[in-house]
């Protein structure tokens, strides 16, 4: 369950060793070699009060063989509903009418319920014309993904590149979501004694789109006009009289929504094992982390069929960048064949920057909403507001781990 009200509850994640802040949806995949969850006492110990909520440790993958490999896949599924919430049919909803009236001592005569539905009700069911609400907020989903990835390794490289494509076209109408993703892991041995590398990934995550109302579709009634036409193109914002349940569709396919996620994370490093001192050794790690949100929403101006929209649009840009700088030195001793040690030292800095612009507009009647969220200043109401942050941090650690014939450890 969740262990704050306020707080977040997301567990740390640490890719290749380094603090990921982004989600693991922003990770492919098809790059991971191996993940190991850690929570309790276990993750609080290693890594403080961040780790509150578990701590996941995800490991990309790397060259494994001298010859390059090229590998390529794609994959292609459909997906359906494993359980249909149990709507009400026509007929168990004309019976709930009756039974309605009966119960409130008013006149339940079967062959008159006609009479005793809605206009656009009864206009539809002396026509014959009645549908399934959880089919009309539904949609054909699946999901399409590919991956190409080359890697291998020499006596001095080791290489990892990939790139991944992924639709995820979900079973409620509109709710899709697509990812693109690059990754470069990459270490150089320049010395026996010296190394350098780097993992670096971009993805791109686009979750645009305004979902299909499901409430409106729970107590929607089956005898609805959804659309305004025979194509159908057109959706009714206004499908019965009594306005009890909202449209399925309509704000769904009237209202534009763009939200994309952009993630640039990476991690520079360095390894020395010091030369003539068996057991220590020295790495530094740099690593930047820069996060894109965009959040624009647009309602356009529609007065007609019973709605008096003026219109409205608003953008959100936020920006997030982080660095972390360690600095680790490391040294391994084993004194004999029972005893034996290790000493981790470390020095570190790291900054957390935050900006975020937000402008919205309302009533473009009297000119144009043309340009949807990217001209704002054509509304009669503008409002814009922005703050900014900057954390910046020091953080050191020493630790002794003394280890007695390799089964007991003290630290």
């Amino acid at each position: 369950g969740q262990r704050s009200i306020t707080a977040g509850n997301n567990p740390l994640i640490i890719l290749d060793g380094i603090f990921f802040e982004g989600s693991l949806n922003d990770i492919n995949p098809g790059d991971i070699e191996s993940m190991e969850v850690l929570k309790d006492a276990s993750a609080t110990a290693i890594y403080g009060a961040r780790a509150a909520n578990g701590v996941i440790l995800v490991t990309s993958k790397r060259g494994t063989t001298e010859k390059p490999q090229i590998r390529f896949s794609a994959l292609y599924g459909l997906s359906q509903w494993s359980h249909k919430p149990t709507l009400l049919s026509p007929e168990r909803y004309l019976q709930k009418i009756l039974d309605y009236r009966s119960q409130a001592g008013l006149v339940a005569d079967p062959a008159k319920v006609a009479d005793y539905l809605d206009a656009t009700e009864k206009k539809n069911y002396l026509a014959g014309n009645a549908i399934d609400p959880w089919e009309l907020v539904s949609q054909s989903a699946g999901i399409q993904n590919y991956d190409l990835s080359v890697s291998g390794r020499s006596e001095k490289t080791n290489y990892f590149i990939s790139t991944n494509y992924n639709i995820d076209k979900g079973l409620i109408f509109n709710d899709n979501a697509n990812r693109k993703s690059v990754r470069v892991n990459l270490e150089n041995q320049i010395f026996d004694w010296f190394r350098i590398g780097t993992n670096a990934q971009y993805a791109e995550r686009d979750l645009s789109g305004i979902n299909g109302s499901v409430t409106s579709a729970f107590w929607t009634s089956p005898f609805i006009s959804p659309w305004l036409d025979a194509d159908p193109t057109q959706p009714n914002p206004f499908p019965t009289e009594d306005q009890l349940a909202g449209p399925v569709l309509f704000n769904a396919i009237v209202n534009q929504n763009e939200e994309i996620q952009r993630n640039l994370f990476a991690n520079f490093y360095a390894a020395i094992d010091i030369p003539f001192i068996s057991g220590l050794a020295y790495r530094i790690n740099y690593s930047p982390n820069y996060r894109w949100y965009d959040l624009n929403n647009f309602s356009p101006v529609y007065q007609r069929n019973g709605v008096n929209n003026t219109g409205s649009a608003s953008r959100r840009a936020d920006f997030n960048r982080t660095w972390v700088l360690e600095n680790i030195v490391t040294y391994n001793k084993q004194l004999n064949q029972n005893h034996a040690f290790d000493v981790t030292l470390l020095y570190g800095r790291n900054q957390n920057f935050n900006r975020s612009l937000v402008g919205s507009g309302v009533d473009f009647t009297g000119s144009s909403d043309a340009n949807g969220w990217n001209n704002l200043s054509l509304a009669k109401i503008q409002t814009t507001t922005s703050n900014a942050s900057q954390v910046d941090a020091i953080s050191s650690m020493a630790r002794l781990n003394y280890r007695f014939k390799d089964r007991y450890l003290f630290t």
